[in-house]
């Protein structure tokens, strides 16, 4: 995922805030221990003196002198460590605690990136962002199956609203899974109130955690920005938005404002990020035949050749239901 300069500033400054924590914490340990041990200082310059004279009588081939130096520099590790449990303290007291040992700190481990960049990544992405907080509650953790009705349900085609969720969400689970090994869309489309805003934040959450670039916007927050940029309204570019945008969300299309321009910057979405390879979830409360009848022909075959997940059962929100057909 490409990060702005200001973000890899930000991550640089969150490791190096945290090594110059831990080697302050080690500087204030070490300060106190000296105090309790006074022998320390002596033992560990006697202990340097030690490995050097050893390095280089090994290179010299004194093998009779290597061993002897060996020897006392076993002496002065054994007579460092009993000083200092005596004083009640370890060796491990005196080095840095790194908030990651893997990497101490740096972001880099084993010649990549470190398994603590990823819960970094997202601290800075989406620090005090709405959309963390909304996320953390509504996940595929707290996703309740039990919500949806179990009868029949003619809008679906005779299935259950909790048949048809099931489906819906094991499509989305799977849509995670697989993120990142290939372009997947999605189009989520149903009455209002059926579950669709929700596992939009089940998606979004899973694939944030996980250090994905995520902007999840309305239509008619996603158009008003898209409108903005255009115009030369917003410092932030068309190009920047979609080309650090690993996954792009517009719930309720359908809800803007029908206009010219707003149809032409929906294909230029759907287009780009097509040619592009990147992902793109859309929820709607428009039917796939109205989608036909709304959008130009270009945008609704692209849209109709997302996977489609249907919802129904009426609205959770209020209770209401759609037809239903008795058991």
């Amino acid at each position: 995922m490409p990060l702005t300069n200001k973000q890899v500033d930000q991550i640089e400054q969150i490791y190096l805030e945290r090594r110059r924590a831990a080697e302050d914490r080690a500087a204030e340990n070490r300060a106190r221990i000296e105090e309790a041990v006074p022998e320390l200082a002596r033992l560990e310059k006697e202990q340097a003196d030690l490995r050097g004279r050893l390095i280089e009588a090994r290179r010299s081939g004194s093998a009779h002198l290597a061993a002897e130096l060996d020897k006392q520099i076993r002496a002065t590790v054994l007579m460092k460590e009993t000083l200092l449990q005596e004083a009640g303290f370890s060796p491990e007291d005196l080095k840095p605690q790194w908030s990651c040992p893997l990497c101490r700190d740096t972001g880099y481990a084993e010649g990549g990136r470190c398994s603590c960049f990823r819960p970094t990544l997202v601290n800075v992405l989406y620090h005090d962002s709405p959309l963390w907080e909304r996320v953390n509650e509504e996940s595929f953790e707290t996703f309740d199956i039990t919500r949806f009705d179990t009868r029949p349900d003619v809008d679906l085609g005779g299935e259950s609203a909790r048949s048809v969720m099931v489906k819906n969400l094991r499509a989305a689970k799977n849509f995670v899974r697989n993120f990142g090994t290939k372009m997947q869309n999605m189009l989520l489309y149903g009455p209002t109130g059926t579950g669709k805003t929700f596992l939009c934040n089940c998606i979004a959450g899973a694939l944030m955690k996980e250090g994905w670039a995520v902007v999840y916007m309305t239509a008619a927050e996603y158009f008003r920005l898209m409108g903005d940029m255009a115009f030369g309204r917003s410092e932030q570019t068309i190009e920047g938005l979609m080309d650090s945008t690993d996954l792009l969300i517009i719930d309720d299309l359908g809800t803007e404002i029908e206009t010219a321009a707003n149809i032409s910057l929906l294909e230029e979405t759907v287009d780009r990020r097509f040619r592009r390879k990147q992902s793109t979830v859309i929820s709607t409360n428009l039917t796939p035949e109205d989608i036909r009848h709304r959008y130009i022909e270009r945008i609704g075959s692209r849209l109709l050749c997302y996977q489609t997940l249907p919802f129904g059962g009426g609205d959770l929100r209020t209770g209401s239901r759609s037809r239903l057909t008795d058991l």
